[in-house]
Formats: structure tokens, sequence, C-alpha cells
């Protein structure tokens, strides 16, 4: 079917106002969400405290972190008086903290591990740990 020239036109106008519409409606879309986020957005300059240490994050380097062995696992501790705590403890019973706290071993496995009955490794986890609270000036609650 063959259209004539004014039809053509009728029909490319017709496009046209299609598409200026359509690029109208989607800036009128984009112009109120532009309005709504900018009524919900914050100055950092208003931000309190509290919101702000939620925003802040801290690089970690290699560099800063202790390593201590514990059994054949290398543990990586960011905390220098953590580190100085655990360091103050026997060898035995700093592994058996350091398998249970950062290897996620149960009290089984480290049983079976350093070839101790596994009542021996809860004493030993138990009285560790609270040594090591009163090393870091921690109480039961965990608040210094």
């Amino acid at each position: 079917m063959e259209f004539s020239s004014s039809q053509r036109e009728a029909a490319r106008g017709k496009f046209e106002k299609f598409c200026k519409k359509v690029i109208c409606e989607y800036y009128r879309d984009l112009m109120k969400s532009i309005i709504r986020l900018s009524q919900r957005e914050v100055s950092i300059d208003n931000l309190s405290e509290k919101e702000m240490e939620r925003l802040l994050t801290f690089d970690e380097y290699e560099s800063d972190l202790f390593h201590i062995n514990a059994r054949g696992y290398d543990v990586a501790i960011v905390d220098e008086a953590l580190y100085v705590a655990l360091s103050k403890l026997p060898e035995q019973y700093r592994d058996i903290l350091l398998l249970y706290w950062f290897i996620k071993l149960n009290d089984r496995e480290i049983s079976e591990l350093i070839n101790q009955p596994r009542s021996t490794v809860q004493n030993r986890r138990t009285s560790s740990f609270e040594r090591l609270q009163k090393m870091l000036g921690v109480n039961q609650c965990g608040k210094v």
C-alpha cells in the first residue's frame, strides 16, 4: 500500500509529537525523582557524631597486624593490647584460645589437635579467657 506525501507528513508529525511527549514525560519523572531524593538528602555537616561514625571506614594493612602461630595456624590480630595480653599467656592456653576464637574449632577438635581431653581444653579455655579479660581490664559484661 502506497501512502501519499501528505499522509507520510501526517504520520511523521504524529510520530514526532509522540516522541516529544515521551521525552517530556521522562524528563518530568526524572525531575520528580530528583526532587524526592533531594528532600531525603541530609548535608554531611548536619549529621550527628554517631551518624558520622557509621560512615567511617578504616583501612587494614598487613603491616599493621600482629601475627601469632597457634599449632600451625597463622592468626592475625589487629589490636595491639590484645596481642600483648595473648603473648603473656602460657603457649598451651594461648593456643586453645586462638584455635577456639579465631580458627573457630570446637573443644573436641582442639582436644584432638593437642592430644588433651576435651574437659581439659574446656577448663583451659575458660580460665585463660578470664585471665585475658583481667589483663585487658574487661569486666564480665564486656565493658572496660
